[in-house]
């Protein structure tokens, strides 16, 4: 029969200061590079969501959904999509709303309104997505394509 004689067993404090060090160096590494692949998915995915909305108003206007032209409205973290000739003068209880990333602002356009059969836009121009460090610009010309 083996005894065991008053041994202590535990950690250290040097291993436990060890431990945590390694850990603290090991999140200062990562965060960053955590944080900034964040920032990108985020503006890809509003980039994402802002092209599909913008395809879908003009698809409805293409297949002349209620009788009518469609469209987009961009307001801070939302994406609008509103039945009419333009936004103030639309039928709000056909609006669609999405929401994007509060941290994603927009600039550029931020009404487009697709006009019934042909689907091409009232205007062309360019919509940019920023999220502070990188900027992502979709494109939609005069015949209604929109490129990213």
């Amino acid at each position: 029969m083996i005894k065991i004689l008053n041994k202590k067993i535990g950690f250290t404090l040097l291993e436990l200061v060890l431990v945590v060090a390694l850990l603290a160096i090991t999140s200062a590494i990562v965060a960053p590079i955590y944080f900034s692949a964040k920032s990108a998915d985020d503006l890809d995915n509003s980039a994402n969501a802002l092209a599909s909305s913008l395809r879908k108003a003009q698809l409805l206007s293409m297949a002349v959904e209620g009788d009518s032209s469609w469209g987009i409205k961009l307001i801070d973290e939302d994406i609008i999509i509103f039945r009419g000739v333009d936004y103030l003068s639309r039928d709000s209880s056909w609006d669609e709303i999405f929401k994007v990333n509060k941290n994603i602002k927009n600039s550029g356009l931020d009404e487009i309104v697709f006009l019934k059969f042909s689907g091409r836009p009232n205007l062309g121009g360019d919509i940019i997505l920023s999220d502070g460090n990188k900027n992502k610009i979709l494109n939609i010309n005069s015949l209604g394509v929109i490129e990213y």
